[in-house]
C-alpha cells in the first residue's frame, strides 16, 4: 500500500498548517503560543478537565466516617458544602472558555478567507479563552477536589484546616447545589463540549 491508497489524517498537525493551512492555520503555529493546538484539540482538553470534576462525588463517598459526618446533612452526596460552589465556578469557567473557542471557530469559518488582520484578532481571542479555560480552570478544579481529599485525613485534619484561617470546606454552601448535581453537571458539560469537538476538524 503506497500513501495514495489511503487518505489517514495526518499526525503532524504543525506540517499540516504550515503547507496546507489557511492564514489562521499558519499564523497560529507561527506565532509564540502555549497553546498553537488546534481548537478541536483544545476542547478535547476542557471537556477532559469538566469531567474530573465529577470525581468529587467518588471522593465524598469514599471519606472517613468522621469527616462524612461533618457535611450538612450527614449525607456527603445529597449535602451543598462550601466547597461545591468553587467546583460549579470552575465548570462555569471552563464550559465558558470552550464556548468562546467555538465561538471563534465558527466566525472565521464564517470568514473565510481570512486576512491577516482577522486571523490576528480572532488569535488574540483564542489565546486568551485557552488561557482562561486550560490554566485557571484547571488550578480552579485542582484547588476544588484538593479540598475534598484534605477530609481523607479525617475531622481532625478538616479542623486544622479551617483553624489555618481556610475555613471549614464542608460548611454549608446556603444553596441548593449539591455534591451529587455537581457531578451530573459536569458530566453534562462535558459531553457537550466533546460533542462540540466532534465539529470541527482544524
Amino acid at each position: 500500500m503506497t500513501d495514495t491508497d489511503s487518505e489517514s489524517p495526518s499526525e503532524d498537525w504543525i506540517a499540516d498548517a504550515l503547507l496546507d493551512g489557511s492564514t489562521y492555520d499558519r499564523l497560529r503555529v507561527r506565532r509564540f503560543s502555549y497553546f498553537k493546538q488546534p481548537i478541536s484539540q483544545k476542547l478535547t482538553w476542557m471537556s477532559g478537565l469538566l469531567a474530573l470534576v465529577a470525581l468529587v462525588a467518588p471522593i465524598a463517598l469514599t471519606l472517613p466516617s468522621s469527616a462524612s459526618e461533618t457535611f450538612p446533612g450527614r449525607d456527603p452526596l445529597t449535602a451543598s458544602p462550601k466547597v461545591v460552589l468553587l467546583g460549579l465556578f470552575a465548570v462555569v469557567v471552563v464550559f465558558t472558555a470552550a464556548g468562546s473557542l467555538t465561538a471563534v471557530e465558527l466566525y472565521r469559518r464564517r470568514l473565510e478567507p481570512v486576512s491577516e488582520t482577522q486571523a490576528k484578532r480572532l488569535l488574540n481571542l483564542e489565546e486568551l479563552a485557552s488561557l482562561i479555560g486550560l490554566v485557571t480552570g484547571s488550578a480552579m478544579i485542582l484547588l476544588t477536589l484538593g479540598l475534598f481529599a484534605v477530609g481523607y485525613g479525617g475531622e481532625s485534619a478538616l479542623a486544622s484546616f479551617a483553624g489555618s484561617g481556610g475555613g471549614h470546606p464542608f460548611e454549608p454552601s446556603g444553596t441548593g447545589l449539591s455534591v451529587a448535581r455537581l457531578a451530573v453537571l459536569s458530566l453534562t458539560a462535558s459531553g457537550t463540549v466533546f460533542s462540540l469537538r466532534t465539529q470541527f476538524v482544524s
